[in-house]
């Protein structure tokens, strides 16, 4: 009866720290070079998760992420249907791109480094970022290699650059 009540009690104090993602207010920036002289901004959204970050019990930490890769946006209906095709993120097969953070380190001032797993097109790498994270906003930004999740891999790097600089935006809902 003891183990039943205290897990119920860390079940309750989870419910009660770890949040939802604020799915009007986050987003997914991103930016390519495009014909070598030319970038390529668009966004994503329809971000969903848990986001808990604790500088005093750093192992409580909570991040996963997920976000819907049809709501990939560029300004160009066109452009914006071949990245959902099979060139590309291939949507009809992997419709998310998802995040999941296992460890975590606070660095001081607001800044931490987080690292997990991100899943892109069915492919799952470790990687490390660095966020800052301050009044239930969470900012980070990194560069990824889009061949490292064979996105686009029979494009070439003049049509669509090798690295894309990624800009993170999330606010937790409020309580």
């Amino acid at each position: 009866m003891n183990k039943l009540l205290l897990l119920l009690l860390a079940l309750a104090q989870f419910s009660l720290s770890a949040q939802n993602i604020n799915t009007e207010k986050s987003n997914v920036n991103f930016e390519i070079s495009n014909l070598g002289f030319n970038t390529v901004e668009g966004s994503l959204s329809g971000l969903d998760g848990t986001l808990y970050l604790n500088m005093d019990a750093v192992h409580k930490s909570i991040l996963k992420i997920c976000l819907d890769v049809n709501s990939i946006e560029t300004g160009i209906t066109k452009r914006d249907e071949h990245l959902k095709s099979e060139d590309f993120f291939w949507t009809e097969k992997h419709p998310q791109i998802c995040f999941h953070g296992d460890k975590f380190k606070y660095l001081g001032d607001n800044r931490w480094q987080v690292s997990g797993y991100l899943n892109i097109r069915g492919v799952k790498k470790y990687i490390t970022v660095a966020l800052s994270y301050n009044e239930d906003i969470l900012e980070c930004e990194f560069v990824l290699n889009r061949f490292d999740y064979e996105v686009g891999t029979d494009i070439s790097t003049f049509t669509a650059g090798e690295e894309v600089e990624i800009k993170v935006h999330l606010e937790k809902k409020a309580a």
